[in-house]
C-alpha cells in the first residue's frame, strides 16, 4: 500500500476519530454540567442543614460543659472558704469533740447546697453518716475515695468521679496549706447533669421539625432525618413518612459505600439506582440526615443538545475530508523525491572524505516541513561523518577506561577475604556481603586470626565513592593489618591508623570504622567504634544495640583518642555489622529502608546461620527497592557463635585474652 494512500485513510480515521470524540465531549459536557449544577444544589442545601444540625447540638453539649464547670468551680470556692474557716477555728492538736462540732456546723451549711464534707485527721475519718458512705465510692483512678483522701494531696487540690449504688458524684480533695494535718474531701452528687443528655435528641428533633417546616421540599429537595434503624423522624416532603422506613436502608448505604469510615461526622454524596442522594452522618445523635432526586429530569436537556450537535459535527466532518485528500496528494510527490535521496545516502560509504561530492542531495524549495525535511538531509550528511569518528574515538577510551575499572575492582576485591580466605572454625560461622554503588567504592570489611583464639573482624564506610574511596580503603585495610599485628589493643590501633590518614589528606577524605576482637573460645568481645553505624546482637531472648561509640571517625583530626567498649556472645547468638548503605537503601520514593527495618528482619529470625542472615537482609533491601538503582556501597558480616561449639567462660574482664 502506497504512502498516499495510507495518509488518505489516515486523515478519514482521523477525522472519524475527533467527530466522535466531539460528540462523545459535547454529550459528556451537557450532562456533566447540568449534573454538577443540579448535585451542587443539593449538596449546598444538605450541607447547609446538616452543619445546622450539627451546630445546634454543639450548643447543647457547650452547655452541659458549661454546666460541669460551675460545679467544679462551685466546689473549688466552697473549699477556698471552707479553709480561710478551718484556719481561723482549728488549732494543730485540737479535742475531738471541738472537731466534731465544727465539721457538724459546716456540713448543715453545706447540706442545703447537696455537698457532703470528710476530714480526715490523725488516721480517723470524720462526718455525717451519709458522707462516710461514700468512702467505699469507687473513682475513675480505680481506688476507693478513702485511699484518695487519705492520700498526699496538692495544695490546690484535685478532681476525681466516684460511683457509688449507681449514683456519681465529683468530689475535690485538698490539704489546706495552714494546717498540713488535716485532708478534706467536698463531694457532690452529679446525676442530673447525665439524666440531661438525654433531652438533646429531644431537642435536636424540636429543631429539626422548625427546620424542615421553613425548607420547602419542591424548592430545595427533599430531606430526611434517619435514625440507624432507617425509620424517619423528621422530613420536609410527605409527613406522613414520618414513622416509616426508608429504602435503600441506611445500614446497607453505610456497609456499601462508608465501611468503618461512616464513624466519622461527614456529608458524603453518591448515585445510585437512578437517584444522587446526600447521607450526612450525625455520630454524637447516630441519626442521618438524607436528601435525594431523580437523575431522569435532569438528563433529558443534555440529550437534545447532543442531538443538534451530532448532525453539525458530520457535516464539518465531510469536508475535512476533501480537503485532506488534495493536500495528501500534494505532499507525497514531494516525499518520493526526498526518499530516493535518503536510500543513496543509506548505501553510501560515509567513512569517505569525498562521500559529499557523489550523493545526489535534493533541495526542496519550499518553507514547510517537507523543506526542512530536505535541508537536514543534507545537515544530516555532513554530521554523520564527524560524529562516526567521534564515535568510534569515544568508543575506544570507554572500552579502555571500562577495563581498567575491573582490573581495580578485582584488585580491590582480592584485598578483601573472601569465601575461601575467611578463617574457618566449629566454633564460630562469619558471612560477609560487599556490593560497590559503581565499578569500585569505599566499602570494606577484614576477618584475620590474631594468636590461637582470637579473632579481628573490621568493617569501615570511606566518605566518598569511586576511585577516590577505593584508593583511601585500600590504604586503610593496610594499615589495619599492619598495626594490629605489633599493637596490643584496639584503641592502638585506630589512634595510630587515624594519626597517619590525618597527616596527609588533602582532600578531608575520612571513614567510619568499626573493630572489634572476639575470643572465640569464651565469646567475649572488646571493640572500638569510630563514628560507625552501631552493629546489633541477636540474642536468644531479643535484640541488643552496640551503641557504645569510643571516638570520632578516622582521618577527621589528628590526637583523637577512642574508648574500649566490650561484651558477650552466647552460643547460638548473632552479631551483624553493616554500613550506611544498608540502612540508606532507597526505593522508587526516595525512602530509606532505615535502622527499624533491620531490626525488624533480624527479630523475625527467619534463618538459621550466618549466611542465611545476610541474605535475609539482602532480601529485604531488594524487595523495599524495586526498581530503584542502588545508591551507596553496600557491605553487611554476620558472626555467630556456635550452638554447642562454646568453652567453659572465664572470669569476664576489661579486655579479651
Amino acid at each position: 500500500m502506497k504512502l498516499r494512500t495510507k495518509f488518505i485513510i489516515l486523515a478519514i480515521l482521523v477525522a472519524l476519530v475527533t467527530a466522535m470524540s466531539l460528540l462523545v465531549y459535547i454529550g459528556y459536557v451537557s450532562r456533566t454540567t447540568i449534573m454538577n449544577r443540579e448535585e451542587n444544589y443539593i449538596r449546598v442545601a444538605s450541607n447547609i442543614a446538616y452543619n445546622a444540625i450539627l451546630g445546634q447540638y454543639d450548643n447543647a453539649v457547650t452547655k452541659q460543659i458549661l454546666d460541669v464547670y460551675h460545679i467544679k468551680s462551685n466546689l473549688r470556692e466552697s473549699a477556698t472558704i471552707f479553709t480561710y474557716f478551718q484556719g481561723k477555728y482549728l488549732r494543730p492538736g485540737i479535742p475531738d469533740r471541738e472537731l466534731s462540732d465544727f465539721l457538724r456546723a459546716n456540713q448543715e451549711a453545706f447540706k442545703a447546697e447537696g455537698i457532703f464534707l470528710i476530714a480526715y485527721y490523725r488516721g480517723k475519718f470524720w462526718g455525717s453518716r451519709e458522707a462516710l458512705e461514700l468512702l467505699d465510692a469507687d473513682t475513675i483512678n480505680k481506688d476507693f475515695l478513702r485511699e484518695l483522701i487519705m492520700g498526699d494531696n496538692p495544695r490546690f487540690g484535685t478532681y476525681d468521679i466516684a460511683k457509688l449504688n449507681g449514683k456519681t458524684y465529683l468530689a475535690y480533695i485538698f490539704t489546706p496549706d495552714n494546717n498540713r494535718e488535716f485532708n478534706f474531701a467536698i463531694i457532690r452528687n452529679i446525676d442530673y447533669l447525665f439524666s440531661t443528655h438525654g433531652n438533646i435528641d429531644n431537642e435536636i428533633l424540636i429543631f429539626s421539625r422548625e427546620l424542615f417546616r421553613h425548607v420547602s421540599s419542591g424548592e430545595v429537595t427533599p430531606l430526611y432525618l434517619v435514625n440507624e434503624n432507617s425509620e424517619i423522624m423528621e422530613t420536609n416532603a410527605d409527613p406522613e413518612l414520618v414513622g416509616t422506613k426508608m429504602h435503600p436502608l441506611v445500614g446497607d448505604i453505610r456497609n456499601r459505600y462508608f465501611g468503618n469510615s461512616s464513624s466519622d461526622n461527614a456529608l458524603r454524596c453518591f448515585t445510585e439506582n437512578g437517584a444522587f442522594s446526600c447521607y450526612g452522618y450525625i455520630k454524637p445523635l447516630k441519626m442521618y440526615l438524607v436528601s435525594s432526586r431523580e437523575l431522569s429530569g435532569i438528563l433529558a436537556t443534555g440529550n437534545r443538545i447532543m442531538y443538534g450537535m451530532t448532525l453539525i459535527t458530520l457535516s464539518v466532518l465531510f469536508i475535512i475530508i476533501l480537503f485532506s485528500i488534495g493536500y495528501i496528494r500534494r505532499l507525497t510527490e514531494s516525499l518520493n523525491s526526498i526518499a530516493k535521496t535518503a536510500y543513496s545516502i543509506a548505501r553510501a560509504d560515509l567513512s569517505d572524505p569525498d562521500i559529499l561530492k557523489n550523493l545526489n542531495i535534493i533541495r526542496y524549495g519550499s518553507n514547510d516541513e517537507v523543506g526542512n525535511l530536505s535541508l537536514a538531509i543534507s545537515n544530516m550528511s555532513n554530521s554523520l561523518i564527524t560524529n562516526i569518528n567521534a564515535l568510534v574515538d569515544s568508543t575506544a577510551r570507554e572500552n579502555r577506561i571500562k577495563g581498567e575499572l575491573g582490573v581495580a575492582y578485582d584488585i580491590q576485591m582480592g584485598m578483601l577475604p573472601g569465601k575461601e580466605s575467611i578463617p574457618r572454625s566449629p566454633l564460630y560461622e562469619i558471612s560477609a556481603f560487599i556490593h560497590p554503588a559503581k565499578e569500585v567504592g569505599g566499602d570494606f570489611y577484614d576477618v584475620f586470626r590474631l594468636g590461637e583464639d582470637r579473632l579481628v573482624i573490621t568493617i569501615g564506610d570511606v566518605s566518598d565513592k569511586g576511585v577516590p574511596a577505593a584508593m583511601f580503603m585500600s590504604i586503610c585495610v593496610t594499615l589495619l593489618r599492619q598495626l594490629y599485628k605489633g599493637a596490643d589493643s584496639i584503641e592502638t590501633v585506630l589512634r595510630d591508623v587515624n594519626s597517619c590518614l590525618s597527616e596527609r589528606n588533602p582532600n578531608m577524605m575520612f571513614v567510619t570504622l568499626f573493630s572489634m576482637i572476639v575470643n572465640t573460645l569464651t565469646g567475649d568481645f572488646c571493640f572500638c567504634n569510630a563514628g560507625h553505624c552501631p552493629p546489633l546482637i541477636v540474642r536468644k531472648k531479643g535484640l541488643m544495640v552496640l551503641e557504645h561509640l569510643s571516638g570520632p571517625a578516622l582521618g577527621v583530626m589528628e590526637g583523637a583518642d577512642y574508648l574500649l567498649g566490650s561484651g558477650h556472645l552466647d552460643p547460638g547468638d548473632y552479631l551483624f555489622i553493616y554500613t550506611d548503605g544498608i540502612s540508606e537503601a532507597q526505593n522508587e520514593e526516595n525512602k530509606f529502608f532505615g535502622e527499624e527495618r533491620i531490626r525488624k528482619v533480624l527479630e523475625q529470625r527467619h534463618y538459621n546461620s550466618a549466611k542465611s542472615q545476610v541474605y535475609s537482609i539482602l532480601d529485604a533491601i531488594v524487595e523495599f527497592r524495586g526498581q530503584a538503582d542502588q545508591s551507596d556501597d553496600m557491605t553487611m558480616l554476620s558472626f555467630r557463635r556456635a550452638e554447642n561449639g562454646a568453652a567453659p567462660e572465664p572470669p569476664k574482664t576489661g579486655d579479651i585474652s
